[in-house]
């Protein structure tokens, strides 16, 4: 019984790990896209309240979006922090990493950077063995949204 039991568990494991693989994101905040006094414009796709700046790189790690953060320390003795969720980079977009007062600026490696999404997809950064992945627009397909699925329409008379 207790074989049984391991095999079953086993099983059950792979099997899950197989399924959630692609689910599953891995960003990485390096030191060397930490920025204090600085922040990127122009690429914010959401703005919110959190008690600290772990809690705002959280927030951009299950934003699936999202690749770096502008966290606003504010004064002294605030309880609440504006983060502010980037779907940029200041790798891609050097020129809008701007002087801000009381900012830190902190970017992921971005696999988006490299990535070629075709077709107005959206890309991802974190998923896959490749580092990203592409949603594409309706009527393509592919890794990268490079193929045109085939529309075939019927008329009758």
């Amino acid at each position: 019984v207790y074989y049984i039991l391991v095999q079953f568990l086993l099983f059950y494991f792979s099997v899950r790990i197989t399924l959630t693989r692609d689910q599953c994101r891995i960003l990485a905040f390096p030191s060397t896209l930490f920025f204090v006094g600085e922040r990127l414009v122009n690429h914010t796709i959401a703005n919110i309240s959190v008690i600290d700046r772990d809690t705002c790189e959280y927030r951009c790690y299950v934003d699936h979006n999202c690749v770096s953060v502008n966290f606003y320390f504010g004064e002294n003795g605030a309880e609440a922090h504006n983060c502010e969720l980037n779907n940029s980079t200041s790798k891609e977009h050097d020129k809008d990493l701007v002087k801000a007062t009381n900012y830190v600026y902190h970017g992921t490696k971005n696999a988006c950077g490299r990535a070629h999404c075709n077709n107005n997809a959206i890309c991802q950064s974190g998923f896959t063995n490749k580092g990203y992945r592409c949603l594409c627009s309706v009527g393509f397909t592919g890794a990268h949204c490079e193929q045109g699925e085939t529309v075939i329409s019927v008329f009758y008379l």
